[in-house]
């Protein structure tokens, strides 16, 4: 069981034609078994996530950081 703060980013979008590498759904066990997760949802995709200096997920993880502290 993990009990520490998580901050869990969902990449939703697309790679080019193909469905986003995982679901929301592929998820369920780390949601289960963290007791303070927040998950949030970028429009971006998997790779654009890594790869790009993403402004929305780098402001969730800011106030997420903010929370914490």
């Amino acid at each position: 069981q993990i009990d520490c703060p998580v901050l869990l980013v969902y990449a939703e979008g697309n790679i080019g034609s193909m469905p986003p590498l995982f679901y929301l759904t592929d998820y369920e066990q780390t949601r289960q078994s963290t007791k303070l997760i927040e998950i949030v949802i970028s429009d971006c995709n998997h790779y654009t996530m890594v790869f790009e200096n993403r402004n929305d997920i780098n402001d969730y993880m800011a106030v997420f950081l903010e929370g914490i502290a």
